[in-house]
């Protein structure tokens, strides 16, 4: 019986051959950008946690900048602030996203180069 398509790429998912043609895990291709990926992310949720706590500050009053007759602009200045954080840490997450995509699309590469070659 022939071995069924689905096998074979499950195989190379699993395994895919070096330069010298000896096979290894694909998960240890690019172990330091990896870890770049997970530091960015952790950078990105601790960037838009101290940007809301900062915005929600300013908006109490009690921020650095003490303006006491505009309590008006500290909540318009505070609401704003919180959405700029939120987009700058979904920005700065999706950059570690993007990273993560270009790994998995050079995986997958690998992964049909070693397939049309094996046939």
């Amino acid at each position: 019986m022939p071995a069924c398509p689905y096998r074979r790429y499950k195989n190379a998912v699993k395994q895919t051959p070096n330069l010298e043609g000896k096979t290894r895990n694909v998960k240890s291709r690019y172990p330091a950008l990896q870890l770049v990926i997970k530091v960015i992310k952790i950078l990105a949720i601790l960037i838009t946690l101290a940007g809301i706590i900062a915005s929600t500050t300013i908006m109490a009053g009690d921020g650095l900048i003490h303006i006491d007759s505009a309590t008006a602009f500290s909540v318009f200045a505070g609401m704003l602030g919180i959405l700029a954080s939120l987009l700058q840490g979904i920005l700065i997450y999706a950059t570690a996203e993007l990273l993560q995509c270009f790994i998995d699309i050079e995986r997958n590469t690998r992964k049909t180069t070693h397939l049309l070659n094996t046939r």
